[in-house]
């Protein structure tokens, strides 16, 4: 994992989930694009995710809800932001944010989704553990 700050901000139009995949393929933020566009609820911004993973030979695994499960490698958690409009993207190791893409760095409120990027038709049998 390769810290990669975000470039733009809002909602829409803040790329803190590209910058979070950029971190965690450790990738310039120019080469990952913005997948939201005005899709902030929808899940149009997910295919365009999975197409674009799909090219690299890799698959995001959405993962809701998220109480049950602890990953104990790099991924993504979203949730509520920290400056009060729409949610935010940052990455985690298990529970623990590992880093926030914003310039705040205040990470999120609570975490409505984790995001793991695997390689695809691949499921390792590692990816998750029970929480104790």
């Amino acid at each position: 994992m390769k810290p990669v700050d975000q470039t733009t901000f809002g909602v829409p139009g803040g790329n803190c989930m590209s910058a979070c995949i950029a971190s965690i393929l450790e990738l310039p933020i120019e080469e990952v694009p913005y997948f939201m566009g005005n899709d902030i609820r929808g899940g149009a911004w997910k295919l365009k995710l999975k197409v674009w993973l799909a090219e690299r030979g890799l698959y995001p695994l959405f993962i809701t809800p998220v109480a049950e499960v602890y990953i104990p490698r790099y991924h993504i958690m979203q949730g509520k932001s920290p400056r009060g409009r729409g949610t935010h993207a940052v990455v985690a190791k298990g529970d623990r944010v590992v880093w926030d893409p914003h310039p705040s760095r205040a990470g999120i409120r609570d975490i409505g989704e984790r995001t793991v990027i695997i390689p695809e038709g691949q499921l390792p049998t590692n990816l998750f553990r029970n929480k104790k």
